[in-house]
């Protein structure tokens, strides 16, 4: 009887060590876990305060996410289409330091996509500033008043534009007749028995005399912001953009956006 006293007692002194190295670990993986998580949030927090903004530096992602963590050590930070995270902690050892491991690095990588970022490359938005020099040519019977030019069978002659692969071409008219309101290269938007065509494509029926704002770009076309078909492929992105040829209307703006990053 003392000799199985005796044995289980010794057994009990093997393996309390084993026991305690292993509720140790448990806990440092816990906590190094826990840690990871709280990295990742911090992370994720500062993309998405970031990902809708037109402009974003390093600097500034750097400063928010120091703001949630002094000890955070930034390893990459890239801004471009995305923007990119990759950032490490020095966790100290709980119980580590029994078996010599002072500290845990734990490692946090997250990556978003920026918004879509337009760059306004062409405003024609006041015609009343703009006459015969710049590149700009009012040909014709074109009046110009503060709210916009008045066309009689006139056109708008812009002599060099170049439009990316994402842009958006944005012009608010009115009109008051048949004619042709914008011609780039393949792209001929015109109005015929008051119906707005786009390439010979029917897009609206209009009404004279009120005011719409149609947007071309490279993903849709919108009428007053209702879509209503796909876009056209512009072959060629660069030449004269016309505005108004044979159109009887005002035209209040004409705007080329470029759309990226």
């Amino acid at each position: 009887m003392k000799n199985e006293n005796g044995q289980v007692l010794v057994l009990f002194i093997i393996i309390l060590p084993v026991l305690l190295l292993g509720g140790a670990c448990l806990v440092d993986s816990s906590y190094m876990l826990y840690q990871k998580n709280r990295l990742d949030n911090i992370n994720n927090d500062v993309l998405n305060s970031l990902k809708n903004q037109d402009d974003v530096s390093l600097e500034e992602v750097q400063r928010l996410i120091k703001l949630n963590d002094e000890s955070i050590i930034n390893d990459n930070l890239v801004v471009d289409q995305n923007i990119t995270i990759e950032n490490h902690l020095l966790i100290e050892s709980i119980f580590g330091k029994i078996i010599g491991i002072k500290n845990y690095r734990v490692e946090s990588k997250k990556s978003v996509k920026r918004k879509d970022v337009e760059r306004l490359v062409l405003d024609v938005n006041h015609l009343s500033d703009y006459d015969n020099t710049n590149n700009y040519l009012i040909q014709n019977n074109g009046v110009i008043y503060d709210n916009g030019l008045i066309f009689d069978e006139a056109s708008l002659l812009i002599d060099d534009v170049t439009l990316d692969d994402s842009y958006r071409i944005e012009v608010a008219f009115s009109y008051d007749g048949d004619g042709q309101l914008l011609e780039f290269n393949n792209l001929l938007v015109k109005i015929m028995n008051d119906k707005l065509f786009v390439n010979d494509r029917e897009i609206y029926s209009l009404t004279s005399n009120k005011l719409y704002t149609l947007e071309i770009s490279n993903k849709t076309i919108y009428l007053n912001e209702s879509s209503f078909a796909n876009s056209i492929d512009i072959d060629n992105k660069r030449g004269a953009l016309l505005i108004g040829s044979d159109f009887k209307g005002i035209i209040k703006y004409i705007k080329i956006y470029s759309i990226g990053n």
